[in-house]
């Protein structure tokens, strides 16, 4: 008995999350010392070799360039957002690595690649402004180049690093140094992946990177031409993944504009997003309906703050007859669960806007428990906001769609690494600035350990 609890304990000790599985930067994923592997993590190799380390061969799915759909980390709302890397001091080390790397033309196309899952990797985990803001110069030049002249999938991770290096640095000088590349990037690129990636890093450049409200207002105009011609004013006609991306992006930019510019912009766009209900994806038709509920939500701001409307009532009958429609007639021709979350997604819209309310709020009621105390007969209201994320002992409800369009956008450009960032990073806790914080009580491993211990004192030995 006493060689069974001494198992369990250390069992429970060695619990090794899933993200530290897939980084091989982690401890948990590296090769055993002495080992002769050719993927040895960077961290292994002698420190005067230092510079020429190349970063391991994988990295999670999140950190892969190649898929459109791969730029953001899908956690479901809720989830605990991993922060397993963070305390691993060798990071620093690392990212400066990346930066020498970077910087190097002697690289071959899958070195590139690794070099640049790896930095995108690092910055995504770890707020590494004071690393890498001595070299943005130097770093945002060497990404550019991956971006002009890679292959389709090294120009777009160049660009998710762009991105994730424009967020951790907040440099007033990324506006006049990329923009305009990135805007040439979404109208002139090939592939569609390189297009929607460009889309997200523009965004981020016009925000936080220098933009003024007038370059904030042409951006949001811009993505309007891009929705109204399902993407052909890109060379993107007909393309789900660059119209998805104009509408995110779209939300994004227009959560910063002045409520009194915006309601010169609001017919323009709300007619872009009634025509895009009647697609027949359903990712486009749940982010219209989205950045619908979002224009609905600033018309009643600013008319309780002017008593001044948008003037977007009157198309309030045509929207709710479609929203109907389409959350009693979901396609059968997706899967259930595109299915269940497009309905979800339309009933929390048509929610909001007969009740104005932001994203994920909940109206239901459920049957008590009565193992608990309850009856079957007793019901108990589910109320509130059901859209939240987790970050050890801190929930973050997301109780507005201006903050839910920037939520879902620091989702695509940080994926699991959104935490670390609401916590460090001041231009990602200033996006998320009206949030309400709750505290719950953490179940993590340790307290599940000395759960066991304790378990196992009383009842297996008599304690």
């Amino acid at each position: 008995m006493h060689d069974l609890r001494k198992k369990a304990m250390i069992q429970s000790k060695k619990t090794v999350s899933r993200k530290a599985r897939a980084n091989p930067d982690s401890e948990g994923s590296r090769p055993p010392s002495g080992s002769s592997s050719k993927n040895h993590s960077p961290n292994q190799s002698p420190a005067g070799s230092r510079a020429n380390s190349q970063p391991a061969s994988r990295y999670a799915s999140e950190d892969e360039g190649s898929d459109i759909d791969a730029w953001a980390t899908n956690s479901g709302d809720g989830d605990d957002w991993d922060e397993d890397d963070n305390d691993d001091p060798r990071w620093m080390d690392q990212v400066r690595d990346r930066i020498t790397e970077l910087q190097t033309r002697k690289q071959n196309s899958a070195q590139v690649l690794l070099t640049l899952r790896s930095y995108v990797h690092i910055l995504r985990h770890h707020f590494a402004r004071s690393e890498i803001a001595p070299h943005v110069e130097t770093i945002t030049t060497a990404l550019l180049r991956y971006i002009n002249n890679g292959s389709s999938e090294q120009s777009t991770l160049a660009t998710n690093a762009l991105a994730v290096t424009i967020l951790t640095t907040s440099s007033d000088a990324a506006f006049d140094a990329v923009v305009s590349k990135l805007k040439d990037t979404v109208e002139e690129a090939d592939d569609e992946g390189v297009k929607v990636a460009a889309l997200y890093a523009l965004s981020l450049a016009v925000i936080v990177g220098g933009g003024m409200a007038k370059e904030t207002e042409e951006m949001a105009e811009f993505l309007i031409e891009i929705i109204q011609s399902n993407g052909s004013s890109v060379d993107a006609q007909d393309s789900t993944a660059v119209v998805n991306a104009a509408m995110q992006t779209w939300a994004f930019v227009a959560s910063y504009i002045n409520p009194e510019e915006l309601s010169v912009l609001a017919d323009q766009a709300i007619q872009a997003f009634i025509e895009q209900l009647d697609s027949t994806n359903g990712n486009v038709q749940g982010n219209a309906g989205a950045n619908i509920a979002f224009l609905f939500e600033a018309e009643r701001d600013y008319e309780s703050e002017t008593g001044e409307t948008f003037d977007i009532q009157h198309y309030n009958h045509q929207i709710m007859t479609r929203l109907t429609d389409i959350a009693k007639h979901c396609s059968r021709t997706v899967s259930k669960k595109d299915r269940r979350d497009l309905r979800s997604c339309i009933n929390s819209v048509i929610t909001s806007l007969e009740l104005g309310k932001g994203p994920g709020y909940s109206t239901a009621f459920r049957g008590t428990n009565p193992h608990t105390g309850g009856t079957k007969q007793t019901e108990e209201r589910v109320s509130g906001y059901q859209k939240q994320f987790r970050m050890q002992e801190k929930v973050i409800i997301i109780n507005s769609w201006s903050l839910n369009a920037r939520f879902e956008l620091l989702k695509k450009v940080l994926g699991g690494g959104i935490a670390q960032h609401y916590q460090q990073n001041q231009a990602v806790g200033g996006m998320m600035e009206g949030a309400t914080e709750r505290y719950h009580l953490p179940q993590n491993r340790e307290r599940a350990a000395i759960f066991m211990e304790d378990f196992m004192d009383r009842f297996c030995f008599g304690l």
